[in-house]
């Protein structure tokens, strides 16, 4: 047998192209998207002493959540409503998104923490469990608010009965549909404007139940089409519009357009769009209750 060494050559195109796969293979693997767990011991999102590499301990990770990851809340047996402040601007984009209340139940608030914040927020979306108290993102007090950025499609899935509250607004670094989907009764709440960003954002509602209320209370702008499947949106508050945006409602749901309450007549919620109605379903207004107050409403083409 012949057990001299040998000298093997590689061309110099293929020896480059190999070492580009090596290189993309290396950023891959220390690119997958971890899941750190909000463990309750802090009150600072960007300190990595509040958060855990596992659901049932209070060991560090390396870093606090970033782009690809997916951040937790909260531990296990963390009950308490947890205030979270940012302090600073955050990203869970790429695949990244926020889970709620595995396996506690307390509530959670992401908050600015003295200076109002994003928040990158990727097509891992939201998840809302079962067991889950009120969760809530932003606030109207200043140094409070967490914009939320989106990067791509979402799901925003609230499994409970609690409420999911989105105080400030939503835009996009891509094109991106909201869908807010999930077994609970809990619905959702948006105070601030949803409006399109580098690309168009578009709202999808189908709920678990044609009765799970979505309300809307910001003046937004979104131009990408509004498809009530299933649930019911209310449109209300001084403010509240769909903006220019094309509406369907299918089977069995609703869209609701409420002027009662002081000071919350508005005459252009939906703007000059186009609204779908399929068999089945509800277009509903109510005017409002206060005395000496007209209630008027224009809208497109029904």
């Amino acid at each position: 047998m012949n057990n001299r060494p040998f000298l093997l050559l590689i061309p110099r195109k293929l020896a480059s192209g190999l070492a580009a796969l090596l290189a993309v293979l290396i950023l891959s693997h220390s690119a997958q998207a971890a899941n750190i767990y909000w463990d309750g011991t802090g009150t600072s999102w960007n300190s990595v002493g509040s958060w855990s590499t596992s659901i049932s301990t209070t060991t560090d990770p390396g870093s606090v959540p970033v782009s690809g990851d997916n951040a937790i809340f909260n531990t296990n047996g963390v009950n308490a409503l947890q205030t979270v402040n940012l302090d600073a601007n955050q990203s869970v984009g790429g695949g990244g998104g926020l889970s709620f209340n595995l396996n506690s139940t307390g509530g959670v608030t992401l908050q600015g923490g003295g200076t109002d914040r994003t928040l990158a927020l990727g097509t891992g979306g939201i998840g809302i469990n079962a067991a889950a108290g009120p969760v809530t993102i932003g606030s109207a007090t200043a140094g409070q608010s967490v914009v939320l950025n989106l990067g791509g499609d979402q799901n925003w899935a609230n499994n409970g009965s609690s409420l999911l509250t989105i105080n400030n607004g939503v835009t996009n670094s891509v094109a991106s549909k909201i869908s807010l989907t999930g077994s609970g009764s809990g619905g959702a709440t948006f105070n601030g404007i949803i409006s399109n960003g580098s690309g168009t954002t578009s709202l999808t509602v189908n709920n678990g139940s044609a009765s799970t209320v979505t309300t809307l209370t910001g003046a937004n702008t979104y131009t990408g089409a509004t498809t009530i499947t299933k649930g019911t949106v209310v449109v209300s508050g001084a403010n509240g519009a769909l903006g220019n945006t094309a509406t369907t409602i299918s089977y069995g749901s609703m869209l609701t357009l409420d002027d009662r309450g002081v000071g919350a007549a508005n005459a252009n919620r939906m703007g000059t769009s186009a609204v779908t109605l399929n068999n089945g379903t509800t277009f509903k207004y109510l005017g409002s209750d206060q005395a000496a107050t007209n209630s008027t409403e224009s809208i497109g083409v029904i």
